[in-house]
């Protein structure tokens, strides 16, 4: 699809929205919308860059339906964890920051396990940077620390699952590699309160 017509698309798309939140189709909802659409689209314009066929995401839905009934599970049990730290004064809270290189290079998949992260309780997001050769960082703060090689499979596990669930071929690839959920820290313990 070429610029112009992603741009078509998009701008038809919000005229449309705009007219189903006003609930009334009139010819001011119709102009008020094409110049929102328009408004939004020369503040936030779209990229045109070459996308590799494979590169994109892809919803492969048995993987998706699996994606979201395990991470449920895991805000569930979560929770009670966050819960019982809370309620139980014998529970030490040993907050830490955690590196985590992460093995995807789509920025979608990236956004989605560090909102699964953030989501989840007892692990906030804090930032994801790119190292000098391009692999994406993300900085995990997390609550009650066991070990920081612990956080870091637990986050390649989740990002393997969301790759399974909605990555191109390239990261399909790159996940599905020997050794690709190594996450370097051999047998780091992490500092309470230091970066591990």
């Amino acid at each position: 699809m070429t610029l112009r017509a992603r741009r078509l698309w998009l701008g038809g798309w919000m005229v449309l929205v705009w007219t189903a939140l006003w609930g009334d189709l009139t010819v001011a909802n119709l102009l008020g919308g094409a110049l929102v659409a328009a408004a939004l689209m020369v503040v936030f314009p779209l990229q045109d860059r070459e996308v590799a066929p494979d590169a994109g995401l892809r919803l492969r839905p048995l993987a998706g339906l699996g994606f979201v009934g395990w991470f449920a599970k895991e805000l569930a049990v979560a929770n009670l964890q966050v819960a019982w730290a809370v309620v139980a004064p014998r529970e030490r809270i040993r907050e830490a920051i955690v590196r985590v290189p992460l093995r995807t290079r789509s920025a979608a998949i990236q956004t989605l396990v560090a909102d699964a992260v953030t989501l989840t309780p007892g692990t906030l997001t804090l930032d994801v940077v790119a190292d000098e050769d391009g692999v994406a960082i993300m900085y995990v703060h997390v609550l009650s620390l066991e070990h920081a090689d612990a956080t870091r499979g637990e986050v390649a596990d989740l990002e393997a699952r969301a790759v399974r669930a909605f990555g191109g071929k390239p990261d399909r690839l790159r996940v599905a590699e020997p050794g690709g959920g190594e996450h370097g820290g051999e047998g780091e313990r992490g500092e309470p309160g230091g970066v591990s």
